[in-house]
């Protein structure tokens, strides 16, 4: 299957920043957020997207039986919390989106080496 070139370069760039935007929220967590995520022993909030005064997280394996994106807003004035939890399609089409995106990267490996000299 012949891929665009775009997707040849936005595949593997998505992947990686999602690699990077979970690796940063496991590295310098928030342990408000922890607590408003009720986090508890056995389960890891995932941070999958930050932006002005939120951050999204999927905590595993919670999400594999309640299927949902978890956004942490900030209010920065009161320096409160609040938490919203998305429905199962938000969950649905970004799993999609990670996995559209993690098959064109294999795309990408598998078509450089079949193409190699």
């Amino acid at each position: 299957m012949h891929l665009s070139s775009k997707a040849w370069l936005l595949g593997p760039l998505f992947v990686c920043l999602a690699i990077g935007v979970a690796c940063y929220g496991l590295l310098f967590p928030i342990p408000e957020h922890k607590e408003l995520l009720a986090v508890e022993s056995h389960e890891v909030s995932v941070l999958i997207g930050t932006a002005n005064n939120q951050r999204s997280y999927i905590v595993i394996p919670r999400a594999l039986y309640q299927p949902s994106i978890e956004t942490v807003f900030e209010d920065q004035a009161h320096g409160s919390y609040e938490l919203k939890r998305s429905g199962t399609l938000d969950f649905i089409g970004y799993f999609a989106m990670m996995s559209l995106a993690i098959w064109v990267t294999w795309q990408v490996i598998v078509q450089r080496r079949r193409n190699a000299p």
